[in-house]
């Protein structure tokens, strides 16, 4: 069982919307570079735009490759995690463009934690405006004037009285001084996450969703991104935790695909890889097995 909690942070790479071809082309070439480095592709290298399907055409040395582009991520599994996800966002986006509004909030950082008790039927768009009603009060950070001299005060003190926002249409708000030091005057930063457990064969089960999903003629390749960059510039880097997950303890016996010919999860800017299913006898856009 993995708990995907409030360190579910997400980083903002691109200005959105990005466009799904560019989402896919950083993708590919991400994933073509992290098997440049190790060796295992054929140069030169040309990419062109498939029929969709396949997303993208490589031609790597001698050899052209059909390749279906997808990514795997927590909101797949849980989709608590994606709603959490949108209301942080959400939030950042009314901190952002109320500066005047949120002074004594720049330099710290807003932790919006989900609980399985929300409400029903209300939209992201409705907590992320109560949530940022709530925080024109100011109620500090937690821990402001505490005397630590002494080392940390006994568990039940005061210690979350200051900065502590209570409970939001089902989201527990809460200001703390970030983990890494940042400027005085920089705009707050908008931490959210979900208690959302999910087992092993959850994971397994949402990766073979996709292969089936994508298993078609016309495609050949499968190049499934973990953690990657989404159509609103955003890389959630507890995507990466799904990823470790499927890497330490096996993908279990994925159903063998009747197309495609291979399966690889790529960790988004890493050279982390995770082969899935190769066919035996047929030529690899990676040469040989990647792990």
């Amino acid at each position: 069982m993995v708990v995907v909690g409030a360190d579910l942070v997400d980083q903002r790479l691109l200005l959105g919307p990005v466009a799904q071809p560019r989402v896919e082309d950083l993708h590919l070439w991400n994933f073509l570079s992290a098997l440049s480095h190790r060796g295992l592709l054929q140069h030169p290298v040309d990419v062109i735009a498939g029929g969709d399907p396949p997303d993208k055409v490589v031609t790597s040395g001698e050899s052209t490759f059909a390749v279906e582009l997808t990514d795997l991520t927590w909101s797949r599994v849980r989709p608590a995690v994606a709603e959490a996800r949108r209301v942080g966002r959400l939030v950042a986006d009314r901190l952002t463009g109320a500066p005047d509004t949120y002074p004594h909030l720049r330099g710290l950082a807003v932790h919006v934690q989900g609980s399985s008790q929300r409400p029903e039927r209300l939209s992201a768009e409705a907590v992320a405006d109560e949530i940022a009603a709530v925080l024109r009060e100011d109620k500090g950070a937690v821990g402001d004037g505490m005397d630590l001299s002494a080392g940390p005060p006994p568990i039940g003190t005061q210690m979350l009285t200051s900065g502590n926002y209570g409970d939001v249409l089902g989201y527990h708000v809460l200001v703390q001084h970030p983990w890494v030091a940042s400027a005085v005057d920089s705009p707050p930063v908008v931490i959210a996450g979900s208690q959302s457990g999910s087992s092993l064969s959850e994971a397994r089960q949402a990766l073979y969703d996709r292969v089936a999903a994508k298993d078609r003629p016309e495609n050949r390749v499968l190049l499934i991104t973990a953690a990657g960059i989404d159509n609103a510039g955003y890389r959630t880097l507890a995507d990466s935790y799904l990823f470790s997950l499927l890497r330490d303890h096996g993908v279990g016996t994925l159903p063998e695909p009747e197309h495609l010919d291979a399966v690889i999860v790529h960790l988004y800017g890493t050279a982390d890889l995770l082969m899935v299913f190769e066919r035996p006898g047929q030529t690899q856009l990676w040469g040989s097995a990647a792990e």
